[in-house]
């Protein structure tokens, strides 16, 4: 009986081994299905929003007429549309990299991307309201790029307008001229925008001009000290103080600002006493006119008492004074114009007694305090000028004449059009000849270059921009190398 159980029990065993042993073999289909077949990975559970991130995504849909798609966080969708090229180009630079002697694309109107004749007569406040202009919607849209997608593909300014809504509420929205851009947008929705896509690259500074707009009905809907405290209320709100750089004067180091707005505001708040609370560079009304007609470059100078800064300013918009050329007299006059301050620029040039801020003692006080480096030297046409390497230059390249009789829309100027043609049929606009003079002034500082339709057949200007002033970065702690790149100009063109 007991030899009888051995020998049932090795028997046994032995069968178990030859199961085993078929099972592992190649084709087996029990060992596909038991061994081949690796372990299932753990699903990944994303964490859970929170309340306060219901309210971000909330405020970004909201916005998305103004700044575009933007998931926070980012989704899939969002990040496709990223170049990866551009979209911390400031990532690559040292910290101690003077921020005045960066070379900085911007947008003018950069709200003006989602305005056409589609969206104008959407408006159920158009009748009699808003929107009720004249024009065709060409005559105000000057970009067709979101302000998210000139962010990530390296836009470092953005030219903003905003008033009060036309319903009456108490909330600030976006206009240009007597055009209302939006009724969801609201500003606050769209700084916003620009909060949460810093916390996501807090490499890059952003330069954000805010202009309040006079020139629409809705600007009376409410007293002037209500509108003064909604943009008090804006600019001085917890979140903004997060995000927008205190400071009164520009930084001088990159590294100071990092992960922050610059300011420039473009409105007085006549009906607020608390002046000292206000963050940024105050460039008044009375000092900025919201459409310059005049060639003439001018400059501000702000700050407070004792820090004073000046930025000097190309904005030649309003044309009509070309009325009655060709657009390629328009285009031609206003690149002259253009290359003209990107000359003084590049040569740190304010001219003779320019604004009579400039003396002989103030520069050597300015000298001392180490807040500016000013000399005196020979001008790129030849004259004893005065030097002001550390100031800030801000060169509009749009404008627009809609009197003409061959009307001069934003497109026309930026892009050219049939009726710019030359003799192989390729338009000539104004960005294409700032490409050009892009590479005769290549490696030298220029400052912000503001432009329309950056995103247009003319090569790719934000790189252009962008891609070579090597000589001032290798001063700075990059490659070392003159005339070297600091971005890689790769990637999508403009």
């Amino acid at each position: 009986m007991v030899n009888l159980l051995s020998v049932t029990v090795s028997l046994l065993l032995g069968y178990s081994t030859a199961v085993a042993a078929f099972n592992a073999l190649p084709g087996s289909s029990s060992g596909d299905a038991v061994d081949a077949r690796p372990p299932r990975p753990k699903a990944r559970i994303p964490p859970p929003l929170s309340v306060g991130d219901y309210a971000l995504q909330k405020d970004l849909y909201d916005a998305e007429d103004i700044f575009g798609y933007y998931s926070y966080p980012p989704d899939a969708k969002t990040n496709s549309r990223i170049n990866m090229n551009r979209c911390e180009w400031m990532a690559k630079l040292p910290d101690d990299a003077p921020i005045h002697q960066l070379n900085i694309p911007g947008t003018h109107a950069s709200a003006t991307w989602n305005f056409d004749n589609d969206t104008r007569f959407a408006s159920p406040y158009h009748s009699g309201k808003a929107n009720n202009v004249k024009d065709d919607a060409s005559h105000y849209q000057c970009q067709t790029a979101s302000i998210i997608d000139s962010l990530n593909a390296g836009i470092r300014f953005f030219d903003l307008s905003f008033g009060v809504d036309i319903t009456g509420k108490k909330k600030l929205v976006f206009w240009h001229g007597k055009a209302l851009l939006s009724e969801t947008a609201t500003v606050e929705s769209v700084m916003f925008g620009f909060y949460a896509w810093l916390q996501q690259h807090g490499s890059e500074v952003v330069f954000v001009s805010l202009r309040y707009e006079h020139s629409h009905e809705a600007s009376l809907i409410l007293p002037q000290s209500e509108i003064d405290q909604l943009i008090y209320n804006l600019i001085t709100s917890r979140p903004a103080r997060r995000y927008i750089h205190q400071s009164k004067t520009l930084p001088y180091y990159l590294g100071d600002c990092r992960g922050k707005i610059i300011l420039l505001r473009r409105f007085d708040l006549l009906h607020v006493t608390t002046h000292s609370h206000l963050p940024g560079i105050h460039l008044s009304p009375h000092h900025y006119p919201p459409n310059p007609n005049s060639k003439e470059s001018f400059s501000i100078t702000y700050g407070s008492r004792y820090d004073k800064q000046q930025l000097h300013i190309s904005d030649w918009h309003d044309l009509s004074s070309l009325r009655g050329s060709f657009p390629n007299d328009y285009i031609e006059q206003k690149l002259l114009v253009v290359e003209e301050h990107l000359r003084k620029a590049a040569e740190g040039v304010v001219g003779e007694g320019y604004n009579g801020d400039y003396s002989y003692k103030y520069k050597s006080a300015a000298v001392k305090k180490g807040k500016r480096e000013v000399g005196v030297g020979l001008g790129w046409y030849g004259r004893e000028v005065v030097r002001s390497d550390g100031e800030l230059w801000v060169t509009f390249a749009s404008g627009e004449d809609s009197g003409n009789e061959l009307v001069v829309t934003p497109e026309v100027l930026a892009l050219g059009s049939e009726d710019t043609e030359d003799g192989e049929g390729d338009r000539r606009g104004v960005n294409k000849g700032l490409c050009k003079i892009l590479r005769r002034l290549r490696g030298r500082r220029l400052g912000i270059i503001v432009v329309d339709f950056w995103k247009g057949e003319h090569g790719d200007l934000v790189g252009a921009i962008l891609g070579d002033w090597g000589g001032v970065y290798g001063r700075y702690g990059g490659r070392g190398e003159e005339g070297g790149s600091i971005v890689d100009v790769g990637g999508e063109g403009g």
